[in-house]
């Protein structure tokens, strides 16, 4: 192996010597940078050419000045006076003290977080706290982090008694004169309170709710009065389905409760299980289940999640819309966020089951919608209203008594049927909006080299690249042969030949692999877990025929897709034969392949290509199978012919799997 296909020792030293350096709170800043830097060092072909060992990293850039003691770190006083005054000197004294308690609690946490704990006695202030001094070493506060700031340095007691104040991002330590005191504070939130009752203007309720907790932010106060305003911007943030702001009063809730200050503890757990669930969080929402007690499943309001959980789960979509509607406290407007997505499952799974069709008006019951003029207009939104066309007794019942008809009359939206076969489509496309783009899954290219590097392997080889490519659209398929380049394929090299194949516009191109919509065209090809012949799907980008064809034309696919249903509309003897027969002789074309297939096993020596050839015909006999098992034969002919070509196919790939069995017990070469 040449020095070109490793990764250099240089880069492994650098990436040593940067792990070594960084500590627990700037390590995840290191690593993400760190990552970063090799990424586009290995994309720009650079990474043999770097100067590793001069290379810098920001997230490790520190203060100029030393480190200096926490104790000894006082600001020096303003005044002569100042300096001899003693009450002064044991107020900054005190206030050291307290910051190195409360450095230590915050460390504490910190690392609970870096494990990804959930324990409920760190959320709503049990005693789990009160033996850590004894349980863990203490941290030693002598030593100041530079990349964390000194709040002791900057904490102040305000001055202003201005009730309103807008919201600035602060760029330098806070003037007293312009932070609001606590008292001033109590009346701010009153008056807030009253405008947001008779005005109810968002934004600017927003911005000085954040105001506020800016001034209790820099003062450090931390009592009930703080949760109370938590508490109360978190509620009007879900009213407004603004979860940003709901997600930083939710995080400061937490701390909060954590130090034992009482709130609504139980009502902000209902709300963070039911936002897990929104985001799909299993794992979270799990641990957070493990650590429950009895105690609080009985809330009300957790009692209301952990149900909606349950539902979800065992996929009761009947008993999720009744607890929608019958949500305590604001556990709806959380539930807002994902009752849309939870709809089209639901549709999804009546579109199977509800045959041919099922009433608009029980629609709009079982999934909670207003009215049937709702429920129609969410079918509409998603290209799923569709209805069956009602019978002519039943046009004949909708006709005005006693009067000509000049009209056919319209049917009713709560007499209308859905034509659930019809929908199902649609909806499984309305269905992917909702998928979780998972970032490990976006990085994993990146993710398998990174691997490769700190198991000491080697860079990926050119042999790697992706050639080519296969594209569902619609009911085609299109073999997307990439151009050959020293450089990794990136999904902008794809999506720009099969603009040039198809004629789409280059910006409506969207691809689909395993569920997730690629979209960073920078990325490789690898880096959503393609390889060589993988098939993805093109959606989103066709609105009729394809683009430059007349709108009259039918389509190649399409054209085959009509040929083929009228096939199996066709229920005689000699078409059920026909389907049998072309069925059979599809499978016929395989057979040579398994015959090479099993000489090529059984020679001496290394055989290439099996693992591909095997997956490839196995898939195809299936195929043929599926077609045959689909005829419903209706003679004793036709059930004869079908048993001797299901039998044929199936010996064909029973030899198939036989021989891949032997080439995996083949000893390696």
């Amino acid at each position: 192996m040449s020095s070109q296909t490793e990764w250099p020792q240089s880069l492994k030293d650098f990436a040593n010597r940067a792990f070594a350096a960084c500590n627990d709170a700037n390590r995840k800043a290191v690593s993400d940078e760190l990552r970063a830097l090799i990424f586009d060092s290995f994309q720009n072909g650079t990474i043999h050419t770097t100067d590793w060992a001069n290379a810098s990293l920001k997230s490790l850039a520190g203060p100029s000045v030393a480190k200096k003691s926490l104790k000894k770190r006082v600001a020096p006083p303003s005044t002569p006076a100042a300096a001899a005054d003693p009450d002064e000197q044991a107020r900054k004294e005190k206030r050291a003290r307290r910051f190195e308690r409360e450095q230590a609690q915050f460390q504490h946490e910190e690392n609970q977080a870096n494990l990804q704990s959930t324990s409920l006695a760190s959320r709503f202030g049990s005693q789990a706290h009160n033996g850590f001094a004894k349980q863990h070493p203490a941290v030693d506060a002598d030593v100041a982090d530079p990349n964390v700031i000194d709040w002791d340095e900057h904490t102040v007691v305000g001055t202003s008694t201005k009730l309103e104040k807008p919201y600035l991002r602060l760029t330098s330590a806070p003037d007293p004169k312009t932070v609001r005191p606590l008292s001033t504070l109590v009346q701010t939130l009153e008056l807030l309170k009253k405008k947001w009752r008779t005005e109810n203007n968002y934004g600017y309720i927003c911005d000085q709710f954040k105001s506020m907790r800016q001034d209790l932010t820099v003062q450090r106060i931390k009592n009930e009065f703080t949760v109370k305003v938590y508490e109360i911007h978190a509620r009007i943030a879900l009213e407004m389905a603004d979860l940003g702001e709901y997600n930083q009063c939710q995080s400061q809730l937490r701390g909060l409760y954590a130090h034992g200050i009482r709130g609504s503890a139980m009502e902000f757990l209902a709300y963070r299980i039911l936002y897990l669930l929104h985001t799909k969080n299993r794992r979270d929402v799990n641990a957070l289940m493990a650590e429950l007690t009895e105690e609080h499943k009985e809330e009300v309001a957790v009692k209301h999640a952990l149900d909606v959980r349950k539902a979800l789960v065992t996929g009761n979509y009947h008993a999720f819309f009744a607890l929608y509607a019958d949500a305590p406290n604001m556990n709806a407007y959380v539930m807002d966020h994902f009752v849309e997505r939870e709809r089209i499952n639901a549709l999804l799974v009546m579109s199977k089951c509800y045959r041919p069709g099922v009433a608009l008006s029980f629609i709009a019951d079982e999934l909670a919608f207003q009215d049937v003029a709702e429920a129609d207009a969410f079918l509409a939104a998603n290209n799923a209203a569709a209805y069956i066309e009602p019978t002519p007794a039943e046009i004949a019942a909708l006709a005005p008594a006693g009067k000509k008809k000049k009209a056919r009359p319209a049917v009713p939206l709560d007499k209308r049927q859905w034509d659930a076969k019809a929908a199902m489509q649609p909806l499984a496309d309305a269905m992917l909006k909702f998928r979780k783009v998972d970032l490990a899954t976006t990085m994993s290219w990146f993710s398998t080299q990174w691997n490769r590097f700190a198991a000491g392997g080697s860079a990926p080889r050119s042999s790697d690249v992706i050639r080519r490519i296969e594209v569902v659209w619609g009911r085609e398929r299109l073999q997307i042969v990439l151009p050959r380049t020293s450089e990794p394929v990136t999904l902008g090299h794809l999506r720009q030949e099969i603009a040039s194949i198809t004629a789409l516009p280059y910006e409506k191109i969207k691809l689909i692999h395993r569920g997730l919509i690629m979209r960073d065209d920078r990325l490789p090809l690898t880096a959503y877990g393609l390889v060589e012949g993988s098939r993805i799907g093109l959606v989103g980008s066709r609105d009729g025929d394809r683009p430059g064809a007349k709108t009259s034309q039918l389509s190649v696919g399409e054209q085959k897709a009509r040929e083929k249903k009228a096939k199996e509309q066709d229920t005689s003897e000699s078409g059920l034969m026909n389907r049998i027969t072309e069925a059979l002789d599809s499978a016929k074309l395989l057979f040579p392949e398994v015959e090479q297939l099993e000489a090529k096993v059984e020679a001496e020596g290394k055989a290439e290509g099996v693992e591909d050839t095997h997956r490839r015909v196995s898939e195809l006999l299936l195929r043929q199978l599926l077609a045959l098992d689909s005829v419903a034969v209706n003679s004793d002919t036709t059930r004869q012919a079908r048993k001797v070509a299901v039998k044929q196919v199936q010996q064909h790939l029973d030899r198939l799997d036989a021989a891949w069995s032997r080439f995996k017990a083949k000893p390696a070469v």
